[in-house]
């Protein structure tokens, strides 16, 4: 079964690959050539050495077990050896499909302009964070102590691990659709994790195109957009609405609960009369 994306195609996914002269992050790079010190590098031949494998769109080929994110070269289903390397070696750019939703601007990873928070500008401008402790918004804080609750924070302490943050579970889900051109537009570079796009399919779970990563200076920057941006579309649309069946929140220009498909209830109401 032949890999679900282009093994070759650029800039580099985050697939966890470093360049073997420097240690430098492969990912965002818009050649096969390492951006810190020059070295060319063949992503086909890394990729057959990364380890966890990645999300590769490869199969067992006796079994059909899901080769990713294992340590070895041993499928656990069925026990047979394999060779990533063997396995897409053969393969040319034409014969690997694209998953949907990964056309980007092609100047999307690339540095357009300097960064412009860091999460201690105070007042706290609005990052969409909460209070850990009563989960009143922290928009507006003076200090480092919660204006409701007076719990202390720390912005930097909600920044994930990384070089390239997955800002995914940040994203508001009002503009979830439309994150990626939201960061584009704010001028924040931006990657489309591949790895991860598999997980949109299944489950009663809301769209997203793929996971976005920014880079770790542009953290508090994508935060800004984003709560900036979902601002907008609530105003535009009007005040969320509770679902009545399951009490969800949901935004103000859907008709329907996205988590139950029970109708607004004033929707509701004109259909029985």
């Amino acid at each position: 079964m032949p890999p679900m994306i282009d093994i070759d195609q650029l800039p580099v996914p985050d697939w966890g690959l470093r360049c073997p002269a420097c240690d430098e992050p492969l990912a965002g790079m818009a050649e096969h050539r390492c951006g810190r010190c020059g070295q060319r590098f063949n992503v086909r031949q890394l990729l057959g050495q990364q380890r966890p494998v990645p999300d590769l769109g490869l199969f067992c080929e006796e079994c059909s077990y899901p080769l990713r994110g294992l340590p070895g070269n041993r499928c656990p289903e069925c026990g047979t050896e394999f060779s990533i390397h063997e396995m897409i070696e053969g393969l040319s750019p034409p014969d690997a499909g694209y998953l949907p939703g990964v056309a980007d601007l092609p100047d999307h990873h690339l540095k357009r302009r300097e960064p412009t928070f860091t999460g201690r500008e105070r007042p706290l401008p609005d990052f969409g964070l909460y209070c850990r402790g009563c989960e009143w918004p922290l928009a507006g804080a003076t200090g480092n102590t919660c204006p409701h609750c007076f719990m202390i924070f720390d912005p930097s302490e909600v920044i994930p691990p990384g070089d390239w943050i997955n800002i995914s579970k940040f994203i508001p889900r009002s503009i979830r659709s439309m994150a990626a051109g939201v960061l584009y537009q704010d001028g924040v570079p931006y990657l489309v994790d591949n790895a991860d796009l598999t997980w949109i399919y299944g489950g009663n779970v809301p769209f997203i195109p793929g996971t976005l990563r920014v880079p770790r200076e542009f953290f508090f920057d994508a935060l800004h957009a984003l709560s900036a941006a979902a601002e907008q579309t609530s105003a535009d649309a009007g005040e969320d609405w509770t679902c009545p069946a399951c009490r969800e929140s949901v935004p103000g220009d859907f008709d329907i609960c996205w988590s139950c498909n029970t109708p607004r209830p004033e929707d509701a109401e004109e259909e029985a009369s």
